[in-house]
């Protein structure tokens, strides 16, 4: 073999390596992306869904464990998401298994949990930073460990996600039932309160004077005795 032979046989076991790690790679997770959309809420909300590690082993020991963790992005997606950023705590992400056992040609679902507060501070900074209007991006990391298959190759797998642009009151939000805010409210309930109990003891002592009169009226008048005038 010369040493074309050898440079073309190199270029593309360079091409081929992907592929053929894929192939030889035991599961598969759905959705290898997931973008969340919050732009047109109103405000920062929970995140809640389940991601899918299928192992595609068939043999009776194909059992494959996976370990998962969340990393820094190697790289973002700019060219997708002008003024992405990388996610900037993880402690906001919470997965419920940090490593999982799937017996062979099985699904299991992994939930997770996010929760962006509505700001931030960076380096015990008295400045906060608000998560309104930001677009970040989270990188996941499925490692198999232990079972058939190529366990030198991992699964990255991307989380996107797009924050709202404000926090809109309740109450200055389309529709609202009621458009003022809930102090105004509250003052509302309270004077009406105050007013039908002033009606109450009005309508109280005004009962009591008037079965007072009644009685005062029904009670017999002295009448003098005709033998008294006469002595």
């Amino acid at each position: 073999m010369n040493g074309r032979q050898v440079l073309i046989f190199f270029v593309f076991s360079l091409l081929l390596a992907p592929v053929i790690a894929q192939g030889a790679q035991s599961y598969e997770i759905n959705p290898a992306k997931w973008v969340f959309y919050q732009k047109d809420d109103y405000e920062l909300k929970p995140i809640f869904f389940n991601f899918e590690i299928k192992n595609t082993n068939t043999g009776a020991n194909g059992t494959i464990t996976i370990s998962l963790k969340t990393i820094p992005p190697e790289y973002l997606y700019s060219d997708q998401y002008p003024g992405i950023v990388a996610f900037p705590d993880y402690s906001w992400i919470t997965i419920a298994e940090t490593k999982v056992t799937i017996p062979p040609n099985s699904t299991v679902e992994v939930p997770v949990h996010v929760n962006i507060p509505e700001q931030y501070f960076v380096n015990s900074s008295s400045t906060a930073i608000s998560n309104y209007n930001k677009t970040y991006e989270a990188w996941f990391l499925a490692d198999q460990t232990a079972g058939p298959g190529n366990i030198q190759t991992d699964y990255r797998c991307r989380w996107v996600f797009i924050t709202p642009v404000k926090y809109v009151a309740p109450w200055q939000r389309p529709g609202a039932l009621f458009p003022y805010p809930p102090e105004f409210l509250y003052a509302i309930i309270l004077i009406v309160i105050v007013l039908i109990i002033a009606i109450f003891i009005f309508l109280r002592r005004r009962g009591r004077g008037r079965k007072k009169k009644e009685q005062q009226e029904e009670e017999p008048v002295p009448r003098i005795r005709d033998d008294v005038w006469q002595q």
